[in-house]
């Protein structure tokens, strides 16, 4: 018997074999099985404990996390709308239907669910990021910016609010406004190549060349081998009017993706403005 129990999945699947209708060891069993990556197997046990237990809203929830993590939204909502019906007060049921329409584009029934999530947990991070979201896909985009900005005060040692905070206001053509909170995001992430992108963007934008191409640089750093970099890189010294250094960035984006024809065309560019200077 001790060997049987040596692990709580072992002691699951004991109590499955000999009463296949235990709803509790059912879900205790997927949920192992989903926190190790087995979506199916796990959904497959769910299945089975909402069999055994119609009226479980806890099952009915784990099912639909499950079948959201497969991309199966619509089943999902099914579930979970009658996980709500039992409990109308779970919470984790709420987010999770707001996720799933959500992912279905269903943007207002997502927003709705959200809210109600967020009147109960206020200071929930995921809730307050994907509420923020939906609105930003819905154009809402003072109602996004007020959410992140809620959620940087909350959270100012997360990156995801910094920066969306900073593209929604990139969004609103206030690419000053956003320098700051990207600059904060950097600092928590100083390799994020992404980030350094998106900074270096803004600063085009203000025409701050030099801070531009610290940033470039940067991110090259990171990644050497990026054709994506060096090619903005070229851009910006192009703007400086660096001609040379910037038809060397080009060339090499080129040697590293010999199809970049967006570098490609650049390159042209600067050779055709520098025969008609002769």
């Amino acid at each position: 018997q001790c060997l049987i129990y040596a692990n709580v999945e072992t002691l699951w699947q004991a109590t499955i074999q000999g009463n296949p209708g235990c709803w509790m060891a059912q879900d205790n069993l997927g949920l192992i099985l989903l926190n190790r990556g087995q979506t199916d197997e796990a959904i497959t046990r769910f299945r089975a404990a909402v069999v055994a237990y119609p009226d479980g809203d806890v099952e009915r929830n784990d099912l639909a996390a499950a079948l959201i993590r497969k991309g199966l939204y619509s089943e999902a909502v099914d579930h979970l709308k009658k996980a709500l019906a039992v409990n109308s007060q779970f919470l984790e049921a709420r987010k999770n239907l707001a996720l799933a329409y959500w992912k279905l584009g269903q943007l207002e029934l997502a927003e709705t669910n959200f809210r109600s999530a967020l009147e109960v947990e206020f200071n929930d991070l995921n809730t307050l990021m994907n509420l923020g979201r939906c609105l930003r896909q819905e154009g809402k985009l003072d109602g996004a910016e007020r959410l992140f900005a809620s959620a940087v005060q909350l959270f100012p040692a997360e990156v995801d609010p910094l920066r969306e905070l900073a593209e929604v206001l990139e969004k609103r053509n206030q690419s000053g406004l956003a320098i700051p909170f990207y600059q904060r995001a950097v600092a928590l992430a100083p390799k994020d190549q992404n980030l350094l992108l998106k900074l270096g963007s803004a600063y085009v934008v203000q025409r701050d060349y030099t801070s531009a191409e610290a940033c470039y640089r940067r991110a090259l750093q990171t990644a050497p081998a990026d054709p994506n970099l060096h090619y903005v890189l070229g851009g910006v010294l192009q703007l400086q009017g660096e001609k040379d250094p910037a038809c060397r960035e080009m060339e090499e984006a080129l040697r590293l993706k010999p199809d970049f024809w967006d570098a490609q065309k650049q390159l042209l560019i600067m050779e055709l403005s520098a025969i008609n200077r002769k």
